[in-house]
C-alpha cells in the first residue's frame, strides 16, 4: 500500500474518530432531551389522570348523595318499617339545616311521615302507604335533588370548568 494511501487512510480514521468524539456530547444531549420529553408526557399523563379522578369524585358527589337516601326508602319498607322509616327521617333531619333546598324536594311526604312516626303508637299501615307515596315519586325527586346539589355545589365554588351540565329538561323549581 502506498504512504499517500495510508495517510489518506489514517486521515479519514482520525477525522471520523474526531467527528464520533465531537458528536458524542450533542448525541448525550439529545437522549438526555429525550428522556426529559418522556418524563414530562408522562408526568403530564399522570396529571390529567388525577384531574379526572377529581372531576369523577365531584360528578359522583351529588349522585351518592341522593342513592343513599334512595336505599334508605326502598329499604324503609321492609323488616321493621317504623324503624327503618325513623332512620330516613333521621337521615333527612341530619342534612335539613345546610341542605333545605333539597330537604324541601322531599318536605310534604316526609313530613307526614315524621308525624305520623311521632304518635305514641304509629300506624304501621299507614307508615307504609307514605313509605310508598315516597318511593313513587323518588325517581323524579332524585333527579331533582341532584340538580340541587350540583347547584349547591356550584354556590361553593366546587366546580370544574369543564365538567358535564346536569341533564337538561329538569326544573329546579317543580316540587
Amino acid at each position: 500500500m502506498n504512504s499517500t494511501l495510508k495517510g489518506a487512510i489514517i486521515g479519514a480514521v482520525a477525522a471520523l474518530l474526531a467527528a464520533g468524539v465531537s458528536a458524542y456530547p450533542a448525541y448525550e444531549q439529545y437522549r438526555l432531551a429525550e428522556e426529559q420529553a418522556r418524563q414530562a408526557e408522562a408526568e403530564k399523563q399522570r396529571a390529567q389522570r388525577q384531574v379526572e379522578h377529581y372531576r369523577q369524585t365531584f360528578q359522583n358527589a351529588a349522585v351518592q348523595y341522593t342513592r343513599g337516601l334512595g336505599s334508605l326508602i326502598i329499604k324503609a319498607e321492609e323488616g321493621d318499617v317504623v324503624t327503618n322509616a325513623k332512620a330516613l327521617v333521621a337521615s333527612r333531619n341530619d342534612l335539613r339545616s345546610s341542605l333545605e333546598s333539597i330537604g324541601s324536594r322531599l318536605d310534604t311526604e316526609i313530613d307526614a311521615l315524621e308525624a305520623e312516626l311521632k304518635k305514641p303508637n304509629p300506624n304501621p299501615a299507614k307508615v307504609k302507604q307514605l313509605l310508598e307515596i315516597i318511593k313513587q315519586k323518588w325517581p323524579l325527586k332524585e333527579q331533582q335533588i341532584e340538580v340541587e346539589v350540583r347547584k349547591m355545589l356550584a354556590e361553593m365554588g366546587l366546580t370544574l370548568e369543564d365538567s358535564p351540565a346536569p341533564p337538561s329538561g329538569l326544573s329546579s323549581t317543580v316540587n
